[in-house]
């Protein structure tokens, strides 16, 4: 019988990979994580966003850090990289979808019953992340609640629930950024915390052992019992394994597979090594898992691949606004958790209060501000825009200035359940035919439209700039190429009942092939107008139940 190096390989180590790591290694299968980021030590965080080579992931340039951005031609995204993926800079912040959010067609086409069968799953994550009420309101979640009275929607204003070892939980009041405790959440088996001191930068990287990132749990007790973690480490290609255990494409899985690594060494200096495996399961999000599903598929070594992959690419709807109020010194709009409170507009919408910590102002300088632009007269908003822009000049300079923006500013993220989506496809570069093919993304007739103007997004600035006394601001981006930024991009690889209308089934099996799931937001067939980190935990505690 054929030995394999490990039983099972996770390949990526965010909230999907976290998950099938730990009960991968309880069910007592040698198992592999391979994450192609590096591992950081609470220190070794940036102190600002403007430290970009602490901050950024641009490998090219030797830029290690944990957030990476993705720029395709309708949409930009920001996704973590390193060991503990999305959660090193997410901002704590875990919702639940609406029920009719889980019923609606995307969900029911692979399964019934998802509302009933994930509840205890949510549940389940939420002890392993620590997830509890925010404790602390500052003026802007005050600003918000004053929109959701504005607009009729005041019962829906509630603090978020958070992923945050806080002073005022968890037996921590006198702990408050001075020394570590025991661990608060698994009877003192964890790893030792800290609590938070509302900085403000958990979206930079919290360095001060506050924010339940997955290495403080799910990771930290997949290791604990025998998973080894390799950092640093990129899967570039995956090949069956035949019945002599030879790589061959024409292999179904059956008899395990070869995972062929890039370990980066030094800047520009790599290993390239080869795994077998038994088991797979990808959990390196949709800009990591996506891509290359494509490429094994196109190059011929998993040629059985669903057609679908690439298909049905989702941003969860959402866009991103400002508020500044230039002229006032006494609010430190800083201070806080990254996301402290959230409204529900209506049936589909749900906007958030979002900060940067003290001296993080590098974000309004990557995503820049101008003037609010709506749409009027059936004209372009680009149009409307320079128009704006010639008779304001200092207006527009002003918003476009990131100088201590993160103590006047707040950012306003608006989440839509509505389905729209794009396609990923893998296509040659127009300026560079020499290079290697790369993924893109186009919008096809067969995709659902996507509108980069999101006019309950327009509205809720222009109240909450009521409520604040300050400027309301839309993204460069957007207004320019209709194209706007999402933290949570998902889909691509989604549930179906079949391969003829998805890429895996409803436990994340993948199809066409034997011992390989995907376990990651691609997987998720519908925007949820929520944040998604709960939802990706709880699929893939489910799918490792079964």
């Amino acid at each position: 019988m054929f030995k394999f190096d490990f039983d099972c390989v996770v390949i990526g180590s965010g909230f999907g990979g976290a998950v099938a790591a730990l009960r991968s290694v309880e069910e007592g299968k040698k198992t592999l994580i391979l994450e192609q980021g590096k591992r950081f030590n609470d220190d070794e965080f940036a102190l600002s966003n403007w430290d970009l080579k602490r901050f950024m992931w641009a490998p090219l340039f030797n830029f290690l850090g944990p957030c990476r951005l993705s720029f395709t031609k309708k949409f930009m995204s920001i996704s973590g990289v390193g060991v503990g993926g999305g959660s090193l800079i997410y901002a704590n912040t875990h919702r639940t979808p609406d029920k009719t959010v889980l019923e609606a067609a995307p969900w029911q086409l692979s399964h019934q019953n998802w509302f009933e069968e994930l509840a205890p799953f949510y549940q389940k994550a939420s002890q392993m992340l620590g997830v509890v009420p925010n404790p602390r309101l500052t003026p802007a979640d005050n600003y918000l609640h004053q929109v959701s009275e504005a607009i009729g929607c005041e019962s829906t204003f509630t603090p978020v629930d958070c992923g945050v070892v806080f002073p005022e939980h968890n037996g921590v009041e006198d702990v408050f950024n001075s020394k570590d405790v025991d661990d608060p959440y698994f009877n003192g088996e964890g790893p030792k915390r800290s609590s938070c001191n509302y900085c403000g930068n958990c979206m930079v990287g919290c360095r001060y052992n506050a924010k339940n990132t997955l290495e403080k749990n799910y990771l930290f007790f997949a290791e604990k019992k025998g998973a080894q973690i390799r950092p640093l480490s990129k899967v570039v290609a995956i090949t069956p394994l035949n019945n002599l255990g030879e790589a061959h494409s024409n292999g179904d899985g059956a008899q395990g597979y070869q995972v062929k690594v890039e370990e980066r060494q030094g800047w520009l200096k790599k290993r390239t090594y080869y795994v077998t495996v038994k088991s797979i399961i990808l959990s390196g999000g949709t800009v990591g898992s996506v891509p290359l599903l494509i490429k094994m598929r196109e190059s011929g070594l998993m040629p059985n691949i669903s057609s679908r992959i690439g298909h049905q690419v989702m941003t969860n709807s959402e866009t991103l606004v400002t508020v500044t109020n230039f002229a006032n010194r006494e609010e430190d709009h800083s201070k806080g958790v990254a996301i402290g409170s959230e409204i529900q507009v209506n049936a589909e919408t749900r906007v958030q209060v979002v900060r940067y910590g003290k001296g993080s102002n590098a974000a309004w300088l990557m995503a820049p501000n101008v003037p609010l632009t709506d749409k009027v007269d059936g004209r372009k908003r680009w149009q409307t825009f320079m128009t704006y822009s010639f008779r304001h000049p200092l207006k527009l300079l002003r918003l476009l200035n990131p100088a201590n923006r993160s103590n006047k500013s707040i950012w306003l993220l608006v989440m839509q359940s509505k389905l729209a989506y794009f396609r990923i496809e893998s296509a040659r570069p127009w300026y560079f035919l020499f290079l290697k093919k790369h993924w893109t993304l186009s919008l096809n007739s067969s995709d659902s439209n996507h509108d980069g103007y999101f006019p309950v997004a327009q509205e809720v600035a222009k109240y909450f700039s009521v409520a604040m006394k300050g400027e309301p601001a839309n993204l460069l981006p957007e207004v320019l190429f209709d194209m706007p930024v999402t933290a949570h991009s998902m889909g691509g690889a989604v549930m179906g009942s079949s391969s003829h209308n998805g890429v895996v089934d409803h436990a994340g099996n993948l199809f066409g092939y034997e011992n390989f799931k995907v376990l990651d937001a691609s997987i998720i067939p519908g925007n949820l107008g929520v944040n998604p980190s709960l939802t990706i935990l709880a699929m893939a505690e489910r799918a490792m139940s079964r």
